[in-house]
C-alpha cells in the first residue's frame, strides 16, 4: 500500500440505509421472520407503514404464513420460504432481487452481480466493463440465464451509453393580464445529444418557444 495514511488516517464514512425502502423490506422481512415471528401491530414502528403491504406480497410469494397455532394467529407471521437461511440469498452488492451475473469466460469466474435495471446500460454486447481496474469486453448477454459473458482485454477505449430524451409539448392555454385566453397547440421534439448541431437546434427551439410564449402572454 503506497498511501496507508489516506485509508487509516481519515474518519470512517457514515453508511445510511433506508430501512423503509420496499426493495430492502422485501429481503429484510424474511430474515427477520426467520429469527422471530413478525406482528404488524407491534413491528410497524420498526419497519414503517409499508409493513402490511410488503407482508401481503411476501405471503403471495410463499415466504411467510400465519401462525395458526399461536394465540395471535391473525397477526403473527412465520417464515416458510424455500431457503434454509434467507440471509444467504440476500446480496450485499445489489438491492434488487433480479440480478445479472458477470462471468469471465476464460475461467468461468464470477466477477460481479449487477441489478437488472442497470444490466442493459453496463454489460450489453460490445460494452467495456471495468472490474477492479481491469477492462473486460462483453461478448454475450444471455437474457434467459441473466448472465453476461466477457473476457479480459487490453483496450485503449471505453464505452458509454447514450441517453435520448424526448420532450413533447402537445398544447395548453395561456392567459394574458386582460383575461383573454389564447389556445396554442404546439409540438416540439427535442433530442438531447452531445453533437453540436443537435445542441444548437435544441437551443433554437427553446428560444423560439419562449418568444411565442411571451408574445401570447
Amino acid at each position: 500500500m503506497k498511501f496507508p495514511h489516506k485509508l487509516f488516517g481519515r474518519s470512517i464514512e457514515h453508511c445510511q440505509v433506508d430501512s423503509h425502502n420496499l426493495k430492502v423490506l422485501e429481503q429484510h422481512l424474511p430474515c427477520a421472520a426467520y429469527e422471530h415471528p413478525l406482528c404488524v401491530q407491534y413491528d410497524e414502528c420498526y419497519f414503517g407503514s409499508s409493513l402490511d403491504s410488503v407482508m401481503t406480497t411476501l405471503k403471495d410469494k410463499g415466504y411467510i404464513i400465519n401462525n395458526r397455532a399461536g394465540p395471535f394467529s391473525s397477526s403473527m407471521w412465520n417464515y416458510i420460504g424455500p431457503e434454509k437461511s434467507p440471509s444467504q440469498a440476500v446480496s450485499i452488492r445489489a438491492i434488487e432481487q433480479d440480478r445479472y451475473k458477470v462471468i469471465d469466460k476464460l475461467n468461468s469466474r464470477l466477477l460481479e452481480e449487477i441489478e437488472e435495471s442497470k444490466a442493459f446500460f453496463q454489460v450489453y454486447e460490445g460494452a467495456v466493463y471495468m472490474h477492479q481496474g481491469a477492462n473486460y469486453l462483453v461478448e454475450e448477454l444471455d437474457l434467459a440465464s441473466r448472465t453476461a459473458f466477457c473476457r479480459k482485454a487490453d483496450l485503449k477505449y471505453y464505452t458509454k451509453t447514450r441517453d435520448y430524451t424526448d420532450i413533447n409539448v402537445l398544447g395548453g392555454e395561456f392567459v394574458c393580464s386582460q383575461g383573454y385566453y389564447y389556445s396554442s397547440f404546439l409540438y416540439i421534439f427535442f433530442i438531447i445529444d452531445s453533437s453540436p448541431g443537435v445542441v444548437f437546434s435544441t437551443l433554437f427551439c427553446l428560444l423560439l418557444f419562449c418568444l411565442v410564449y411571451l408574445t401570447l402572454v
